[in-house]
């Protein structure tokens, strides 16, 4: 049998399920890329299968070995917005797989052209993760909003037979009102003007500044190129202090980190005189991580945040020191299930409602998406020599959401070069 991705089996395993488990949250490979890191390319490394189907654990001396690979920090892509500017601005081959809940309807997507669902589309109890490579806007098609006509060019795991060569295309609807989870990792090169310095004895503080140059702090325990303990990860927004991510790795839970990572956060935001907002993905819900989901009031009691429910579909609980509310989690109205659904699970989903499927083979309706094309590149789609879809550069002149993306248009505010304050640094302001 085919050997899977060393990132998946030890992703099962750190979130306590293998060799049992099926499917992992996009957020523990991003922790685990911080923590450990992985092989440089994911077919580097591969888990031998066995005859029955199961698979070997990771070999425990590998994991120090990835370390040079560690990403430096990593963050939410909350829109579809955003999330083409960052293909746009990166350049790069896919920037990370977007987890999103499926429908009845992806089965027969005609030529991958995925559709918001209808009412007679039946949900998967089951999620599933895409790799999102460009955008583009379909030709011809009726734009009642926004982001009716605009789509993501994605790469579907599905086998060639599945949508054009096993791509397909996602509305910016679909992803605004599904994905519930989609990272962005950062690594040393991609951090501008990255300072850093140490606190005391094993605690670091950093900060940085993103593509648009938004400011990003981080404080850390550990040695910079040694084991990681515990981290907190912070995105400066115009109008509050902003934690994506406060986790302590689970051999160091229980030792006091978690609470010090908060005390230090609130130091930052009283420094900034700003507000804190707290997000926390699913992945930490109590039915997923009981250990996490215990720790979360304790947290949130530290940083003099109170719950609030959550109305955005990237985020299970949401707490913040700005509005009175609930010192305990509120519980999300919809919970997705873990990314893990295949094309076999979403046809026996259909039979047992009864929603027919055919049996033909999906048509080759365009051609031109290349599994080795690179983000940026025009991508024109044809059919009979007639255009079927535009190139994904006509986006970004319809659109000035790309603003700050173009070379020479990006402006630093005045005193970004300027030094802060020792007891900044220190935590003492």
């Amino acid at each position: 049998m085919e050997p899977i991705f060393y990132s998946y089996v030890r992703a099962v395993e750190f979130e306590g399920r293998y060799p049992n488990g099926e499917g992992n949250w996009g957020v523990t490979n991003k922790r685990l890329s911080h923590m450990e890191g992985f092989p440089t390319s994911p077919d580097e490394f591969m888990i031998p299968v066995r005859e029955d189907g199961s698979f070997g654990p990771t070999p425990i001396s590998l994991r120090t070995s990835f370390w040079p690979n560690r990403n430096r920090f990593y963050r939410r892509i909350r829109s579809a917005d955003a999330a083409a500017r960052l293909l746009y601005g990166r350049k790069l081959l896919g920037i990370s797989k977007a987890c999103l809940p499926l429908f009845t309807n992806w089965i027969e997507a005609p030529d991958g052209v995925i559709s918001m669902p209808s009412e007679n589309d039946v949900a998967s109890p089951d999620s599933h993760a895409i790799l999102l490579f460009d955008y583009l806007r379909l030709q011809g098609e009726t734009v009642n909003g926004e982001d009716d006509a605009l789509h993501f060019v994605f790469q579907n795991s599905w086998g060639e037979d599945w949508g054009k060569d096993g791509y397909g295309l996602l509305p910016f609807a679909y992803y605004n009102r599904y994905v519930f989870e989609h990272w962005l990792e950062y690594h040393d090169s991609q951090l501008k003007l990255f300072q850093m310095k140490q606190l005391k004895k094993n605690w670091w503080f950093w900060q940085a500044r993103d593509e648009f140059d938004r400011r990003l702090y981080a404080y850390e325990v550990g040695e910079p190129h040694g084991e990681r303990l515990g981290w907190a990860f912070i995105v400066e927004t115009e109008d509050a202090i902003e934690v994506e991510e406060l986790f302590v790795a689970p051999g160091s839970r229980g030792t006091g980190i978690g609470g010090e990572l908060a005390n230090l956060v609130v130091k930052l935001a009283l420094a900034k005189k700003m507000p804190i907002r707290l997000w926390i993905g699913f992945a930490d819900h109590k039915s997923e991580s009981p250990q996490s989901a215990n720790a979360i009031p304790h947290i949130a009691k530290r940083l003099g945040v109170q719950f609030q429910l959550s109305t955005v579909p990237w985020a299970a609980y949401y707490a913040t020191s700005e509005h009175q509310g609930s010192p305990e989690p509120i519980e999300p109205k919809y919970f997705p299930g873990r990314p893990k659904a295949t094309m076999g699970s979403l046809i026996a989903l259909a039979a047992s409602v009864g929603v027919a499927v055919s049996n033909t083979t999906p048509s080759k309706l365009y051609t031109g998406i290349s599994a080795h094309a690179e983000v940026g590149n025009k991508v024109a789609l044809t059919q009979n020599s007639n255009s079927v879809l535009k190139p994904s550069s006509t986006v970004g002149t319809k659109r000035e959401w790309i603003l700050g993306m173009h070379p020479g248009s990006m402006v630093m505010s005045p005193d970004f070069d300027e030094p802060l304050p020792e007891d900044f640094w220190l935590g003492e302001s």
